[in-house]
């Protein structure tokens, strides 16, 4: 018996693929490999001529449940829906589909890969579906039409390159799932005028926001914790940062030739600044330093930064009325506050001496930072 199952065995080894497989076929303008086992098909090309196409859910009895390089290099199509029947879109499906306008994607998929849509120039819109969990390297670069994105909150990874030089893409929308955004993710979005970073976000990579030329206001939520090398290198529209308490480290030149970036909170929470990280240019290897304040905690690495390349200092302290940062609310401050207000030059908290939250400091606050020394009520 052992012997007749092992013979058995082996003629279906020696059978190899076509045991399980109707090989390569057509189905009208379609060709695919089919499986007699699963009695599936992975389209591997469409030869029709049309610019609407509706990928069919069957071909004869056998499921369309992927697409490999269906749509590779067509240079007529604009208007494609794939059925739901497929789950896997392969590496490269509609690169270079020069005309492509629009695309129905299929819920079931769980992955954007490599090149899915690189250099789609026309593409102006996508819906990524709900249970992508990643969207590769490449996977919609130099998409230079594509106007908005939103990412679901299933995505946990943005890969390498993958949104590079959209250049058209003004809004973008990152769920609160990703944890990682690669290198050079976003690199010359030059319609991209602000973005928010989700606190799951664990790493901004490298260059990932590099030469986004509008690219004005950056908020980043707590929780994340690095910033790469050159992360938002070039961008010369930027004048509005937010970094939360929970960022540790920032890159070398993280910010170099943001020449528009005069002022900068940097919370105590950051323990590794790199080389030339803010308040710099860089052209010609050679760097240019930018007029630039620091807001940073006193003994933090930021005022050691600020120190190193002799930037102004504007101290903050948690404590109100604590004018000079020390920790302690008392005269020294009083006597802070009103060399200020005379006009010296001298290292003020202006967040902390301002006790009636107007945005300046003033004698109104000189007169309510001594009460509070006298143990007034302020």
């Amino acid at each position: 018996m052992l012997k007749r199952i092992l013979a058995a065995a082996a003629a279906v080894t020696m059978l190899g693929f076509n045991a399980f497989s109707a090989g390569a076929a057509v189905y009208g303008d379609y060709e695919y490999i089919g499986s007699t086992f699963y009695m599936s098909a992975d389209v591997t090309k469409y030869n029709g001529s049309a610019e609407s196409v509706t990928v069919p859910s069957y071909f004869g009895d056998f499921k369309v449940t992927k697409l490999t390089n269906t749509f590779y290099k067509n240079k007529t199509v604009k208007n494609v829906v794939i059925p739901e029947t497929v789950t896997e879109l392969a590496s490269g499906v509609f690169n270079g589909c020069s005309e492509l306008l629009s695309v129905t994607l299929p819920s079931g998929i769980s992955k954007m890969d490599d090149l899915t849509f690189y250099e789609c120039t026309k593409l102006e819109s996508i819906t990524i579906p709900g249970g992508v969990t990643e969207i590769a390297k490449n996977a919609f670069g130099r998409c230079r039409a594509l106007k908005t994105v939103t990412i679901p909150k299933s995505v946990t990874s943005i890969g390498y390159q993958a949104f590079q030089s959209c250049s058209d893409l003004a809004k973008l929308s990152i769920g609160g799932g990703v944890t990682e955004i690669g290198t050079k993710a976003f690199t010359e979005c030059n319609s991209l005028k602000k973005v928010t970073v989700p606190g799951n976000v664990k790493t901004i990579g490298s260059n990932a926001f590099e030469s986004c030329k509008v690219l004005a206001t950056v908020n980043i939520k707590k929780g994340t914790s690095e910033i790469g090398a050159e992360a938002f290198k070039a961008c010369p529209a930027l004048t509005d940062v937010t970094l939360p308490d929970s960022i540790k480290s920032v890159g070398d030149r993280a910010f170099v030739n943001c020449k528009n970036l005069t002022e900068i909170y940097i919370p105590a929470s950051v323990t590794n600044i790199g080389d030339h990280a803010f308040g710099f240019g860089y052209y010609n290897s050679t760097y240019t330093k930018y007029p630039l304040t620091i807001c940073c905690a006193r003994g933090s690495a930021a005022e050691a930064y600020a120190k190193q390349y002799g930037f102004a200092c504007n101290y903050y302290s948690g404590i109100a009325g604590d004018a000079n940062a020390d920790g302690h609310v008392n005269m020294k401050d009083v006597t802070t506050v009103q060399r200020y207000i005379n006009g010296w030059t001298v290292e003020i908290s202006i967040q902390a001496a301002d006790l009636n939250g107007n945005n300046t400091v003033n004698m109104k606050d000189l007169a309510s930072l001594q009460r509070l020394v006298n143990g007034w009520e302020a």
